[in-house]
């Protein structure tokens, strides 16, 4: 319910390369609270407000884990920690989905209460302190060793990753200053495709690669250009345009 429901709005995760089995628990918690609101049966989202509930608790008691509040903690993560990162942002899309906790505000944006908004702060703040929305830093974080489909994969992930967050910013009221994502802070290039990234099996995947004449080594260098070079004319147009 997950993939063929939720998925095609916020393709943010994914979908050939997850396995359950291999990922962290909070990404599978968050996935199948979402899945079981996207059934609509009335028990199926009872169950998913309370795992929803959990997941929470869960995400605020490892918060010293995923949260980057000062540069100087910037190089603490080796490795970026995306699924936990992912499973936030379906964690707070859940609060305004599900209607729970959020409520309208006079500009007709949903507003989420003070916990989750600060969660969306932190997240936010970690992301920025990180560089995840600077291409070379993203590009950093795979070495010349690791497989080209797998640098791809992981690429994307990070870009749809950053603008579901940018759109999630966005959606809610701008009452909270550090939840602000600006278009210019997104300084990398476009995701690929959707017939590459919705390609299941590996077959799929090369193929759509041969039609889309995808050149796998381009992900070593940037020559695309990167969203934030247009962000200032969309402003100038529509100063309250999402962009994305």
């Amino acid at each position: 319910m997950y993939w063929s429901v939720f998925h095609p709005h916020w393709p943010f995760v994914h979908q050939a390369s997850f396995q359950n089995y291999e990922e962290g628990p909070l990404l599978v918690q968050s996935i199948v609270a979402m899945g079981l609101w996207a059934t609509g049966e009335e028990s199926a989202r009872s169950a998913a407000v309370e795992l929803h509930k959990v997941l929470g608790a869960a995400l605020l008691e490892q918060r010293d884990k995923w949260e980057c509040p000062h540069l100087d903690r910037a190089s603490d993560f080796s490795a970026w920690p995306i699924p936990t990162l992912q499973a936030i942002v379906l964690y707070i899309l859940f609060a305004l989905i599900s209607k729970g906790s959020a409520s309208i505000g006079f500009d007709l944006k949903p507003s989420l209460p003070p916990a989750e908004m600060d969660m969306l702060a932190s997240l936010v703040t970690t992301c920025r302190h990180l560089g995840m929305f600077h291409y070379p830093t993203i590009l950093a974080q795979y070495s010349n060793d690791h497989v080209k489909a797998y640098i791809w994969i992981g690429v994307e992930e990070i870009k749809r990753f950053n603008l579901t967050l940018f759109k999630l910013c966005r959606s809610v009221a701008p009452s909270e200053g550090r939840c602000r994502l600006s278009a210019t802070e997104l300084q990398f290039p476009l995701p690929t495709g959707e017939g590459l990234w919705s390609a299941v099996t590996s077959a799929d995947w090369h193929a759509e690669a041969a039609k889309e004449g995808t050149n796998l080594d381009k992900t070593r260098g940037p020559n695309e250009p990167w969203i934030s070079e247009s962000a200032e004319l969309v402003r100038c147009i529509d100063p309250e345009s999402g962009f994305i």
